[in-house]
């Protein structure tokens, strides 16, 4: 692109036609005659006339009345297939960023980066092309996925730990803090023997802040409360697998971010809360009477996006910004699942 890019003005001067005139045509709308409009696409070709994909875009929804503060598109990755279903929290990750992208002016596009066909030269190509300068990192379908964009191109964060490279601006929820939290409002209400049950892969996707909190409460409980740790192999966790070790280990409370859990624990002949009392590190709407930690991911998309804000806004792109962390806490909600044991 030259640096030196003509303006309508200019362009209007050298075709002896107004700037309205020179607006339409570039535009590709009526109002000027096929003769004016090839004459002056010619002239603008011929001076080096680019058009601006983010004014256009900006000045296009002024036009329509449809949103006056527009600043510009940011565009939202899943590094999933579009085949893939999406967790319902990162639905609602989604939505509170969409909430915080409205007030300040942005709309979000969402791309799934493992569409057939699409390289990422080519996302890069379509990005740049549509004048999307910042995106955000969203779900993974498996951990330690790498992204080879054109890094310079864009301001970048990420909202989980599920691509390593580039290694971005995380906004993530404190799982460790979730873990502790959970745990600690567990002990409270008379319950002693407490099994943490994680599905295969969950320890890299929250980059083990699960483990590390349930250690940490451990070391600071020897004597109070025995926990237990259990990272089950998707293919076999099955419900006599997880009733069969609630069982050998003599449980009173199952702690899990795998809510769906509750359902095979029951399968299997366990009643909750009457035989085993069920907590969730990641309380769910179709869940609601579940006790547990809510993890606020309205709260977390917002904040994704008020972070990319600041780094499109200081044209720090992805592989100079600072990989800092921002950790997002959550908090207890009181179910019908873990009642007191003091009566």
């Amino acid at each position: 692109m030259s640096d030196n890019i003509p303006s309508i003005r200019e362009i209007a001067d050298k075709v002896g036609v107004s700037r309205s005139a020179v607006s339409l045509a570039l535009r590709n709308k009526t109002g000027v005659s096929d003769e004016t409009r090839l004459k002056i696409l010619e002239t603008a070709k011929e001076l080096g006339y680019e058009p601006n994909p983010e004014i256009s875009n900006f000045m296009s929804q002024l036009r329509q009345g449809e949103l006056a503060s527009f600043r510009s598109t940011i565009g939202w990755l899943n590094v999933i297939s579009p085949e893939s279903s999406v967790y319902s929290y990162w639905d609602r990750v989604f939505e509170g960023a969409q909430k915080k992208g409205a007030d300040l002016g942005y709309h979000i596009e969402t791309f799934f980066v493992k569409t057939k066909g699409l390289s990422p030269k080519r996302l890069s190509q379509i990005l740049i092309s549509r004048g999307i300068r910042g995106v955000v990192l969203g779900v993974a379908d498996r951990p330690f996925s790498k992204l080879n964009l054109e890094w310079g191109q864009f301001s970048a964060v990420a909202i989980s730990y599920g691509v390593v490279r580039p290694d971005l601006p995380r906004i993530v929820s404190n799982h460790q803090q979730i873990t502790v939290e959970a745990l600690k409002r567990i002990q409270r209400k008379g319950y002693k023997r407490m099994g943490l049950f994680l599905v295969e892969g969950m320890e890299y996707r929250t980059g083990h802040g699960i483990e590390s909190g349930f250690y940490l409460f451990q070391n600071l409980n020897p004597k109070k409360a025995q926990c237990f740790l259990k990272i089950a192999t998707i293919p076999l966790c099955t419900p006599n697998e997880i009733c069969d070790w609630i069982r050998e280990l003599k449980l009173d409370v199952v702690v899990t971010p795998n809510t769906d859990v509750i359902e095979k624990i029951q399968e299997g002949g366990i009643d909750i809360p009457r035989d085993i009392a069920f907590a969730t590190l990641e309380q769910e709407p179709r869940y609601e009477a579940v006790s547990g930690i809510n993890q606020r991911p309205d709260l977390l998309g917002a904040a994704a996006i008020q972070k990319l804000h600041g780094l499109i806004d200081s044209r720090t792109n992805a592989l100079t910004a600072d990989p800092s962390i921002t950790l997002i806490n959550g908090k207890w909600v009181e179910g019908t699942t873990t009642p007191s044991r003091y009566f």
